[in-house]
Formats: structure tokens, C-alpha cells, sequence
């Protein structure tokens, strides 16, 4: 269960146990976990991805 208890710091361990505790019924396999695929947004005839940092 996803909590409002006070944190002196939040890290990405602590975000991606959010992420899983807040989709993992309805993203399976991908909840708590980073993307690995690309994604992009689509307008009329063209898809623009996101540069790779």
C-alpha cells in the first residue's frame, strides 16, 4: 500500500515500489520496472521518439 509517511530522501528503488504497489495489477511485467522499449507520440503522418539521454 502506497504511504504518506514522511521520507528524508526518495530514491528510485523507492519510486519504482510505488509504481509496481500503484499498477502492478494492471501492467504486468512492467510495473516497478524502467521501459525498455522506445516511446513515442504520434501526430498525422509523423512519430517523434525521445532522445536517449
Amino acid at each position: 500500500m502506497v504511504t504518506s509517511k514522511k521520507l528524508s530522501k526518495i530514491t528510485k528503488a523507492e519510486i519504482l515500489k510505488w509504481h509496481n504497489e500503484i499498477f502492478g495489477q494492471t501492467k504486468i511485467g512492467e510495473a516497478g520496472g524502467f521501459r525498455s522499449h522506445r516511446v513515442g507520440v504520434t501526430t498525422n503522418d509523423n512519430i517523434e521518439f525521445a532522445t536517449e539521454p
